[in-house]
């Protein structure tokens, strides 16, 4: 008996828990956009938004039932299907009952695969939180900070910096296309196959040459990374890197600022891509910032987009703060703007600072 006391004093505890961290208003409200989102397409969405507001009910239900229904196994289909037949047989009792119990079969069998993929993903998380660096090496005049987060539980963004030798080290941030697990196996290969090229490869040009080779044999035809690398040494403000289709970097001198050049192909996109080494001289106090599309394309509950205009405005006043400080704001300013929205994509970007 003292057993299921515990047993029942632990889950009613859980609930009064979920009541008090929840906000159940908000919650409702952007699950329910999500699951707009994910079983209407944008052309569906946009066709609806024509309609008057009886017919786009009746639309956006139809529809939405018609998406679950070809998402599902075949036998979970023909089970809901079922169900859906004898719940709207009213004048029959038991048909309805046996209506919900077919119903909550469906739910149990797909809430099992969900939490079955759900332990997958956070394994993956893990291994993910395990090849990221905590936080980029100590360099003799420079300030490093980086920061990434996924949209989902694992994601297809990657920042890294690694120690070649006592007077060179590299950085990388890349953005691979999707989202979700397949993304993230891309970023890992890619993680790793930068960690066995870079010490062994002289030239960058060379390395994201052998980057791109290594990704167009892959086959993957609908897949590609943008990707930009670049080194840095104690002391110097030198830097010399490679831009494969990533985002401009933006460099802020004076609180002034520039975006330095796109580049050449992503990764995976051309065969035989030539790409060209650039170099870059920052003075005392200038700034190298390098994000992802993520950090722009953040939207809130209305699917306004952050944007460059409101990035390219909050940078020049942060240039006193040190690079941790600076990339706080920036995340908070971020927040700030997504509010209760669902984040549409990973979010990441690096700053480096010459002192």
């Amino acid at each position: 008996m003292e057993k299921k006391t515990g047993l029942f004093k632990d889950f009613f505890g859980m609930i009064r828990k979920d009541l008090k961290e929840t906000n159940l208003k908000t919650s409702l409200g952007r699950d329910l956009r999500a699951v707009y989102e994910f079983y209407l397409s944008a052309k569906e969405r946009e066709e609806l938004a024509k309609m008057g507001w009886f017919r786009r009910w009746l639309y956006r239900v139809f529809w939405i039932i018609i998406n679950i229904l070809k998402k599902l196994s075949p036998f979970r289909r023909l089970l809901l299907l079922l169900s859906i037949i004898l719940l709207f047989d009213t004048e029959n009792s038991s048909r309805m009952l046996g209506g919900y119990i077919v119903l909550f079969i469906v739910l149990l069998l797909e809430l099992k695969d969900k939490l079955l993929a759900r332990d997958e993903l956070k394994a993956g998380r893990a291994v993910q939180a395990a090849l990221r660096p905590e936080s980029c090496p100590t360099i003799s005049g420079w300030d490093t900070f980086f920061y990434t987060r996924s949209a989902n539980d694992v994601g297809g963004d990657l920042v890294d910096c690694i120690q070649l030798n006592d007077d060179r080290f590299g950085f990388m941030l890349g953005d691979v296309s999707g989202k979700g697990l397949g993304a993230a196996l891309l970023m890992a290969q890619l993680q790793a196959s930068v960690h066995a090229l870079a010490p062994l490869t002289k030239s960058i040009s060379k390395l994201v040459t052998q980057l791109n080779d290594l990704y167009c044999r892959g086959g993957l035809s609908n897949s590609f990374i943008s990707f930009i690398y670049f080194d840095i040494r104690p002391n110097s403000g030198k830097l010399t890197f490679v831009n494969a289709g990533h985002m401009p970097p933006v460099i802020i001198r004076n609180s002034t600022l520039q975006e330095w050049s796109k580049g050449d192909a992503a990764l995976g996109l051309e065969k035989k891509a030539k790409y060209r080494e650039e170099t870059l001289n920052l003075d005392a106090n200038d700034l190298l910032i390098v994000y992802t599309d993520g950090l722009t394309e953040a939207r809130n509950d209305r699917g306004d987009f952050w944007g460059e205009e409101r990035f390219f405005t909050l940078l020049p006043t942060l240039t006193k703060l040190d690079c941790k400080s600076m990339g706080e704001k920036i995340v908070q300013a971020v927040d700030a703007f997504i509010g209760n929205a669902v984040r549409s994509d990973d979010l990441t970007f690096l700053i480096v600072k010459r002192k």
